[in-house]
């Protein structure tokens, strides 16, 4: 179960991750202007990816 947990949150990361890229080549490209989104982004990938990593190394 805690596997299964572990996965899904890696799986989110990967994705903010991906949502980070495409804010950020927006932002280069002129399209998004808002910074908040990325700032969220990044946000999420980090904690579901430190989630997943403490889940793993203390379970």
């Amino acid at each position: 179960m805690i596997t299964a947990v572990s996965i899904a949150l890696y799986a989110a990361a990967a994705f903010f991750a991906a949502v980070l890229g495409v804010t950020a080549e927006q932002f280069k490209n002129g399209v998004d202007k808002k910074k908040a989104d990325s700032r969220f982004a990044l946000a999420l990938s980090a904690m579901s990816f430190l989630m997943a990593a403490a889940l793993q190394v203390f379970a």
